[in-house]
């Protein structure tokens, strides 16, 4: 088991959030476990941060690295390129 922090910008949350919420099924078949944490920032709140629990990294690995997911943000309004921390619990 690994934890991913994921830091990105969006055009706008809201629709940014619909999105996010209706691609549940994908993450899950993905590797996704557990509950998934979404943040705003305070001081700027088109900027999100998700913090999830995934099976393992190379599971964490290929669900953040495809296609269809890039494909699907840009389609929800992320601006650039994501930042993506997998992590292991020490």
């Amino acid at each position: 088991m690994v934890f991913v922090n994921m830091v990105l910008q969006v055009q706008d949350y809201v629709k940014w959030r619909v999105a996010f919420d209706s691609n549940i099924a994908a993450r899950k078949k993905g590797g996704l476990i557990g509950e998934t944490k979404v943040l705003q920032e305070v001081s700027d709140p088109k900027k999100v941060v998700i913090f999830a629990q995934w099976e393992s990294k190379e599971k964490a690995k290929e669900f953040f690295s495809s296609d269809a997911l890039k494909q699907r943000m840009k389609e929800a309004g992320v601006i650039g390129a994501p930042t993506v921390h997998i992590l292991n619990e020490k």
